[in-house]
């Protein structure tokens, strides 16, 4: 983790979750749902931010652990952001021209389906 995140040990042991969440605080309540799952959650994808200001897409598997009789969270975190960069030129790919980078006929069909033209205009206004 410290590696990942950029921070030394005393900095990273004193972070909150909501100040590594680009959720901010908004984090809060999902992480004390969490809390209260006896075998933790599924994977839940965030975007956290390392030491030095850059982001990286994360999927989170977290539960609640005790330990010494202290109540912890157990988090697992993998970094994603290469998969999401990916997803996200598949999907690029997918709609658009390869050589001149605009919609492709699917997109443009449609786009002009019956129906369709009136979202188009009002997305124009």
């Amino acid at each position: 983790a410290l590696n990942f995140y950029g921070y030394n040990h005393e900095t990273m042991c004193q972070k909150h979750t909501w100040e590594i969440n680009m959720l901010g605080r908004r984090v809060m309540p999902i992480m004390h749902e969490i809390s209260h799952l006896p075998g933790g959650h599924k994977p839940l994808n965030f975007v956290h931010k390392l030491a030095d200001g850059s982001t990286r897409h994360v999927q989170t598997y977290a539960g609640p652990i005790e330990i010494y009789g202290d109540k912890l969270m157990l988090c697992i975190v993998h970094d994603i952001t290469e998969q999401k960069r990916l997803e996200e030129q598949l999907e690029h790919a997918a709609h658009h021209d390869a050589m001149t980078g605009l919609l492709n006929r699917r997109q443009f069909y449609h786009i002009t389906e019956p129906g369709q033209m009136q979202h188009l205009a009002i997305a124009q206004d």
